[in-house]
């Protein structure tokens, strides 16, 4: 998505800020991580309602149990939609793992050209709290 935002700043011949929602789920263990990001509705909505198949699979996601997700969430089986999420789906959408991983995952975002990353904490909030605080 940074790479439109830019096309657009070079078409515009002006500079804009970046900014980003991004869900993170920081824990001792980085299957615990994922287990509170496929949990979360949040994240099944978007899963479910906001990302396109397109995009999922341009960044190599299997899309194949997405409109069985679908499915599920809008029949409001959060259990059964949770149980369908694949972890590339969690990667692909979410700053998730370890201490140290996920602030590897955030400096990715970062270093791609995003201004502001608006962290959205979930899982163990103290854990992702600590992370990522400035100091």
């Amino acid at each position: 998505m940074i790479g439109w935002v830019r096309k657009g700043e070079e078409q515009a011949g002006r500079r804009v800020e970046k900014s980003a929602y991004i869900m993170v789920s920081v824990a001792a263990e980085r299957a615990e991580a994922l287990k509170a990001v496929r949990r979360e509705p949040f994240f099944l909505y978007m899963l479910a309602e906001v990302a396109s198949e397109e995009s999922l699979r341009e960044y190599g996601v299997n899309t194949d149990r997405l409109p069985d997700i679908r499915r599920a969430w809008r029949r409001m089986d959060l259990t059964r939609a949770s149980e369908l999420v694949g972890d590339a789906m969690i990667d692909v959408l979410t700053v998730c793992g370890r201490p140290g991983e996920a602030e590897d995952r955030l400096e990715e975002y970062l270093s791609a050209g995003l201004d502001l990353a608006i962290l959205t904490p979930v899982g163990d909030l103290k854990r992702g709290l600590e992370t990522f605080a400035p100091g």
